[in-house]
């Protein structure tokens, strides 16, 4: 059965993933700032900045049978951070519940690097945060 995929912020993982589920059968819809980055991928392009969904029709999204966020703040910031992950998925998410059929799942990806491993050590639920290393550095 052929399943649209929409992966929101579609970068290295996304266009990974769009790839594998392309050779499936399937079709994959990438939205990000920058759509150049999708070309010769056979992903189909959707250009969306999802600070520009605050107050956006339904229609601004596309149906898909499953959504994948996989979205990165564009800065080393606490606002710009707050806009790409808690802010951007609440706007994704409303959207969605108002589509006529809104998607199975919506898959949230989400990064390692807010623990600062750097030399391959195993990062787990115990692992603690790269600020908290910080706080208690010795300084």
């Amino acid at each position: 059965m052929k399943l649209t995929v929409l992966i929101i912020g579609c970068g290295d993982i996304g266009i990974n993933l769009g790839r594998e589920l392309l050779e499936e059968g399937h079709q994959v819809i990438g939205l990000r700032r920058n759509v150049e980055a999708l070309e010769g991928t056979g992903i189909k392009p959707l250009k969306l900045d999802l600070n520009d969904l605050e107050d956006a029709e339904p229609s601004s999204l596309p149906q898909a049978d499953y959504v994948v966020y996989t979205v990165s703040a564009d800065r080393f910031e606490e606002s710009a951070y707050q806009a790409a992950y808690p802010e951007g998925l609440k706007r994704v998410l409303r959207i969605m519940e108002q589509h006529k059929t809104p998607p199975r799942r919506v898959f949230f990806v989400s990064s390692t690097s807010v623990h600062g491993q750097q030399e391959g050590e195993v990062v787990n639920e115990e692992t603690p945060r790269f600020d908290q290393l910080l706080w208690h550095a010795d300084v």
